[in-house]
């Protein structure tokens, strides 16, 4: 190998080892005062079905939601605030189709509450207990409408809504 090409590979090396140096230094203050080192396991997955079992987010299931209607608020303040919808995402599996959805994270170690819009005069409540946990933040327990839906003991955050 040319003397260049080496010197060039040592200096993407060492530049690889200098990010990686300064992405592990990295803190995130999480509004307690304290610094913890990441965000993680905050999503959870959402399947919505009618009264016989058909998947109400799959287009061709007659009263079907379209994420084209579909809004987010955080509740803050008292007040619901729409966020953007990037914090909702379609996902399909084994030809099921589902929500991604990120709940409001913006308070930790507190119950915050996300409004799901899913049509006109459809509007979710959507509960979480924003944990701290040892170096990250997770989501514990989930209630949807009020219903305990994922207790905080539970690995993934994936269920099912009958409408």
């Amino acid at each position: 190998m040319p003397r260049s090409d080496l010197n060039d590979m040592k200096t993407l090396m060492m530049a690889f080892f200098a990010i990686l140096c300064m992405m592990s230094a990295c803190d995130f203050n999480l509004g307690d005062g304290n610094k913890k080192s990441a965000y993680v396991s905050l999503d959870m997955t959402i399947y919505y079905k009618n009264s016989i079992g058909e998947n109400l987010l799959n287009p061709e299931t007659d009263g079907h939601y379209s994420p084209d209607e579909m809004e987010i608020y955080y509740e803050q303040s008292g007040e619901a605030i729409r966020v953007d919808n990037g914090y909702l995402l379609m996902g399909e599996s084994n030809g099921e189709e589902y929500l991604v959805l990120w709940p409001d994270t913006t308070k930790v170690s507190a119950i915050t509450t996300t409004y799901l819009k899913l049509s006109e005069g459809d509007m979710d409540t959507i509960q979480a207990d924003i944990q701290v946990k040892e170096g990250f933040v997770v989501v514990g327990d989930v209630w949807y409408n009020g219903e305990l839906v994922v207790g905080k003991d539970e690995e993934f955050r994936i269920f099912t809504v009958v409408k």
